[in-house]
């Protein structure tokens, strides 16, 4: 299945699932960083762990959030607003933050450059902890990365969540066959439709 078919069929199994792609049944996912400097490495997104700061990246409906969580769960996890507003998660004692949702806090705001600078504003206050965004690709600007490693202890990647393969979309489907019933049949319907 080509690579827009498996997108589209992976949104599909979002929606087919009741939520974000990962909600129900948790699959190890992947990502890709794109560099200059380091060229093209695809690898598990929890072994990104070592780097000081990552943007993770995805598509609309592609799952980021809930693998985002994933990867919170032994660190701390804020949305963007809260962050900006409040600062760290009660309880918070200097691990990694994982700030969701940047993307909706950059479409709700009136310059594109604020939602990024008062979360590079707060990191700072707080010590320029370890830190991990998730952000929607067509939210992410160029110059982004430049403005996060003012705040980071070492580089900032960026990383491309990969789309689900296609074993793991009909993975997906078939444990959740109570709502779709023929999963070969729903891949191959997405993909004509791609």
């Amino acid at each position: 299945v080509p690579r827009r078919a498996r997108r589209s069929a992976s949104c599909g199994a979002a929606r087919a699932t009741g939520g974000g792609v990962l909600k129900h049944d948790p699959i190890a996912r992947s990502a890709t960083r794109l560099s200059d400097k380091f060229g093209h490495e695809t690898k598990p997104l929890a072994q990104w762990a070592d780097l000081e700061a990552y943007v993770l990246l995805a598509e609309p409906g592609g799952g980021k959030s809930e693998a985002f969580k994933r990867e919170a769960a032994s660190a701390s996890y804020i949305l963007a607003r809260d962050f900006v507003n409040a600062g760290p998660p009660e309880g918070w004692s200097g691990e990694a933050l994982f700030i969701d949702g940047f993307d909706q806090m950059r479409a709700d705001s009136a310059s594109r450059n604020t939602p990024l600078d008062q979360i590079v504003q707060k990191l700072d206050a707080v010590g320029r902890p370890r830190f991990r965004i998730c952000c929607r690709e067509a939210d992410w600007l160029s110059s982004d990365q430049s403005a996060l490693r003012a705040v980071s202890r070492g580089d900032v990647g960026v990383l491309h969540l990969d789309p689900l393969t296609d074993e793991e979309v009909l993975l997906l489907l078939r444990r959740r066959g109570d709502r779709v019933p023929d999963a070969q049949a729903f891949v191959e319907r997405a993909a004509r439709q791609s």
